[in-house]
């Protein structure tokens, strides 16, 4: 699947005439049925993916945009082999209907999680509680709460961490029902 992505990401960004810049694509992959498909495509970097990538690459993009910007070369590594980490990926917790957030978790509950789980990292979306999902800036379809992105060396480990991440993390917030 990967060097399908790879070709596709290629065939797509030439055939817009994207050039000098750096940019992501944002895949929903499907490995049950081998299939991906594309959510959107950013001109420009995503800052929420420049930390997966350097989880991978041992490099951060965002320090290459700031060579650039003013007018160094950036260095690009070619050899990956010196950071632990093969898969990255960013997992976002949501709820499909708004609720009204009564608890959130303390600032030293997620570096306890973070000190637990070093690969993974803890975004919590709401600054403070009785308020609703919903005064957050949300996507169309759900509601957003936190980021959990985790890096590992297999993809079950990614999953197998998320997993473990997610669960604690979740018993941190509680939510009501929104009123009507």
């Amino acid at each position: 699947m990967q060097k399908i992505i790879e070709q596709s990401s290629r065939n797509l960004i030439t055939g817009i005439g994207l050039n000098n810049s750096l940019f992501n694509i944002e895949y929903k992959l499907n490995i049950n049925d081998n299939t991906a498909h594309i959510i959107e495509i950013n001109s420009r970097l995503s800052s929420q993916f420049a930390v997966l990538i350097e989880s991978v690459t041992g490099q951060n993009p965002l320090t290459s945009i700031c060579d650039i910007s003013v007018g160094a070369q950036p260095s690009f590594q070619d050899d990956w082999s010196s950071t632990p980490y093969n898969y990255c990926t960013s997992f976002v917790s949501r709820v499909f209907e708004n609720k009204y957030i009564t608890k959130i978790p303390l600032a030293t509950e997620i570096d306890a999680l973070q000190h637990r789980y070093p690969s993974a990292q803890i975004h919590n979306l709401i600054e403070k509680p009785n308020a609703y999902l919903s005064d957050y800036e949300q996507d169309n379809d759900t509601y957003r709460y936190a980021i959990i992105n985790v890096a590992g060396a297999t993809l079950e480990e990614v999953n197998v961490i998320h997993t473990q991440v997610h669960t604690e993390l979740d018993a941190l917030y509680e939510f009501q029902p929104a009123k009507q």
